[in-house]
């Protein structure tokens, strides 16, 4: 599919049953801090066909996973997009504000990174915090056809 404009998903392609995508962007859709407004990623990649599975976000200095949710913030375990925030690459760390809806796990007391491992169906996720940490969060998820 071509670029279609500056929220297009590059290189999209509609989904089959077995497809996922996984999409990249700095602000974060939902988060503690503050409703986010932008969600033309999810909303891009859904008009045109595309099975997004996973959302990875940093610009808040935390890492937050949420549970699978629709474009709205709606819980969606059947079709709904997983978001990681994974802002704990060293730069400060946000101290932790109320819990948003859906907000399966979040911490600020380690810094990390996420490894995230793609397979046919399937994902998986495992935060790995600095030598001596003892924050982890691990994971998998079924990668799932749009609605």
């Amino acid at each position: 599919m071509e670029h279609q404009g500056p929220n297009a998903v590059p290189n999209a392609e509609p989904a089959a049953e077995s497809d996922n995508e996984t999409a990249a962007a700095h602000d974060p859709m939902w988060t503690f801090s503050r409703e986010a407004d932008e969600l033309t990623i999810v909303r891009q990649a859904a008009s045109q066909g595309c099975a997004l599975v996973v959302v990875l976000n940093g610009h808040d200095h935390i890492y937050e996973r949420f549970a699978p949710q629709d474009d709205r913030g709606k819980a969606d375990p059947e079709h709904g997009i997983r978001q990681f925030t994974v802002g704990v690459g060293g730069g400060g760390v946000y101290k932790l504000g109320k819990t948003a809806a859906n907000s399966e796990v979040r911490d600020n007391s380690t810094y990390g990174v996420l490894k995230l491992t793609l397979g046919p169906g399937r994902y998986a996720w495992q935060f790995v915090g600095m030598p001596g940490s003892r924050f982890t969060d691990t994971g998998t998820g079924a990668c799932v056809a749009p609605k």
